[in-house]
């Protein structure tokens, strides 16, 4: 995915969840796949499915500070998520705003997605 030398990838499902539902959520998803819950080291407000061996994608889980019902979005991780941005942008996404280590997008049918700046491993 990408050009001009850049590298990028479909690299995660995120699933917000609020406080209130937060743990029961987690406890579901692992029960349901079998797979443990790997805490976030740098952030609180996230942890992650520990992904098998040769799956794709990780399942993170990030607790939003709002409450609100469970949704989830994609994230695409970028060797260079800025200049990723406008070729995003060039094919109909608008930037939203800018976290510490990623951009969040809206794709042209309104959903939101984010670019990480974390370089893409090999699927």
């Amino acid at each position: 995915m990408s050009g001009a030398g850049r590298r990028s990838r479909l690299d995660q499902v995120c699933v917000d969840i609020a406080p209130s539902a937060h743990d029961t959520e987690v406890a579901f998803w692992s029960g349901l796949s079998g797979l443990p819950v790997v805490p976030s080291s740098r952030f609180a407000e996230y942890s992650w499915l520990e992904r098998p061996a040769g799956f794709p994608l990780d399942v993170l889980f990030q607790r939003v500070g709002e409450e609100r019902p469970t949704s989830a979005h994609l994230d695409v991780s970028s060797s260079d998520a800025d200049a990723e941005r406008e070729w995003h942008e060039s094919l109909g996404a608008e930037f939203v705003r800018e976290g510490p280590n990623w951009l969040v997008m809206r794709d042209p049918g309104g959903g939101i997605y984010c670019l990480i700046r974390r370089e893409p491993e090999a699927a």
